[in-house]
């Protein structure tokens, strides 16, 4: 119902009339909200919606969380840029990350959303291109990359069979 085209339509009239009217637009953040709403009007898109919120809450609240992977990012030049006004994501989830990847640079934005970089577009840009120009690039190839996630993996995770760890170089094959 929230999603009917009819109440859709009418939403955008009213921005078209606010505008009209000289109010303040909406901020990048509350345009791409709207449109990421308005999306969930086609079935494809409410089916994504729907699969993916299945995949990542349940009736206790967020099941999955990305922090046990950080770990990958250790060495890497990472930039990580949040909205302190983000009302999806907390910011303290930026600071947590930022602790979890040794080096990483935050940057948060007052006054933006969920999507800083369409909220503050030239802020943005600016803090992209000065990390860009004062960082050089990782190298880390698939072998560094595998060890990283083979050292952090837990033994029950580790299914292999003796012709694996055989191929693997394991010696006790």
């Amino acid at each position: 119902m929230l999603t009917d085209r009819r109440l859709v339509a009418a939403g955008a009239a009213v921005g078209r009339a606010g505008r009209w009217l000289g109010l303040p637009g909406p901020t990048g953040s509350q345009r791409e909200a709207a449109q990421s709403f308005a999306s969930l009007s086609r079935s494809e898109g409410r089916h994504a919606f729907v699969h993916t919120v299945r995949s990542v809450l349940d009736l206790a609240g967020q099941r999955v969380s990305g922090t046990e992977k950080l770990y990958l990012a250790e060495g890497l030049p990472t930039l990580i840029v949040w909205g302190r006004r983000d009302a999806v994501i907390p910011v303290e989830h930026a600071h947590h990350a930022a602790r979890l990847i040794p080096g990483a640079q935050l940057e948060v934005f007052d006054g933006a959303g969920h999507f800083p970089y369409d909220d503050q577009p030239r802020r943005f840009t600016d803090v992209l291109i000065e990390f860009l120009d004062r960082t050089s690039p990782a190298h880390l190839g698939p072998a560094e990359f595998a060890a990283r996630v083979a050292a952090h993996a837990h033994p029950h995770d580790i299914d292999t069979s003796a012709a694996e760890r055989t191929a693997l170089g394991d010696a006790d094959a």
